[in-house]
């Protein structure tokens, strides 16, 4: 069933939300915040709030997980209990029965390499989208403990095979296939002993089919194509002595290198022992990278508490969520060139009318 949503433009984002997925399509960013989805057009700067679940009957924090976008008219938002949201370039609609039963939980969406559409459950396996109608494909086989699977990741290997990671109750890793169905690599004897009390967080597949899972404990689980499993350890002094750090996105960069999000810091390396570690100097000490995706030589950072980031040449700006954007109304006073900066010391590319700023030690509010 496809349920309209109407466009509600709360202007509810503060400095403090949490960003759980970031996508791009051509100009355009995807932004996963909360309960809500930004569109924000990288070229003009206007920033649109596709919808938000604040007044949904599903809570706000149980609303929206990640993002699939295929196109800037084609993309798909998990949304818990809720289901699955679909934007066409215009108008958003829920379909609230994504697998065997209406109740079905969407906990991730993502695009196989043929292009089809599918979707994890938290109570059924996974279904895919086709003809305009979700079919259930895979069921969750074995002990119930994994009918309540929490999915963190889902990718496509070279043959479209579909490759899943789990957490909660028990960490899961497996695949699925028309051959073999639903199979947890994670209850063999060999793998559980070793990796049975890691969270596993995240997943990614490079180009040779090696599987990388972001782990905690400030470390990466590399499942090769030989089903070999190596662990990387990023930092062997773990951010403020927590030793359960988890690793929350790994992604193949468009150099090739596996790029990890872990605390506050990105790393990215090739296997070997050559991990290059960025610490991305967040104003606040207890900012968490929950997720980030790579534009040109620039990175989008999305933090657990802090909202989202734009890091490049070494600069970091934060972003605003709460509005649209405008140019900076200038200070005849100073340079132009001088960096300006939020209350909160933060540097800005853009401001917003009304809100307090501080170029060359003079605060002046935008116009």
């Amino acid at each position: 069933m496809l349920l309209g949503l109407g466009l509600q433009f709360s202007n509810s984002y503060a400095a403090d939300n949490r960003c759980n997925d970031i996508q791009l399509t051509g100009d355009d960013l995807w932004i996963a915040v909360d309960g809500s989805v930004l569109k924000r057009n990288l070229s003009t700067g206007r920033q649109t709030e596709l919808f938000n679940f604040a007044n949904h009957e599903q809570s706000s924090a149980d609303a929206v997980y990640n993002i699939a976008a295929k196109a800037s008219d084609d993309v798909w938002v998990s949304c818990g209990k809720a289901g699955v949201a679909h934007y066409d370039g215009e108008k958003v609609e829920l379909s609230n029965s994504v697998g065997a039963s209406a109740s079905s939980r969407c906990r991730f969406v993502g695009f196989d390499r043929n292009g089809t559409l599918w979707a994890a459950l938290g109570y059924g396996g996974f279904s895919k989208y086709e003809s305009g109608e979700w079919h259930n494909a895979y069921d969750y086989r074995g002990s119930d403990i994994y009918s309540s699977y929490y999915v963190t990741g889902m990718s496509f290997d070279s043959g479209n095979k579909m490759w899943w990671s789990a957490s909660q109750p028990r960490d899961g890793f497996g695949y699925c296939s028309p051959e073999t169905e639903w199979c947890a690599i994670s209850d063999s004897d060999d793998f559980y002993n070793q990796y049975g009390t890691h969270t596993l967080n995240s997943l990614a597949i490079d180009t040779d089919n090696n599987k990388w899972l972001g782990v905690k404990g400030s470390s990466i689980l590399k499942y090769g194509a030989d089903e070999s499993t190596q662990l990387f350890t990023l930092y062997e002094v773990f951010h403020d002595g927590d030793n359960t750090a988890p690793v929350l996105d790994v992604q193949i960069g468009p150099d090739g290198r596996v790029w990890v999000a872990n605390g506050h810091s990105l790393c990215a390396f090739t296997c070997k022992d050559d991990i290059e570690r960025i610490e991305i100097p967040f104003p606040e000490k207890d900012v968490v990278i929950t997720c980030f995706k790579h534009e040109g030589d620039g990175i989008w950072i999305g933090t657990d508490a802090h909202g989202l980031f734009h890091w490049q040449g070494g600069r970091l700006e934060s972003v605003n969520l709460s509005a649209g954007v405008c140019d900076i109304t200038a200070d005849e006073t100073v340079d132009r060139e001088t960096p300006v900066y939020d209350i909160m010391g933060r540097t800005v590319k853009r401001t917003v009318p009304g809100n307090l700023y501080i170029r060359g030690g003079h605060k002046f509010i935008a116009r």
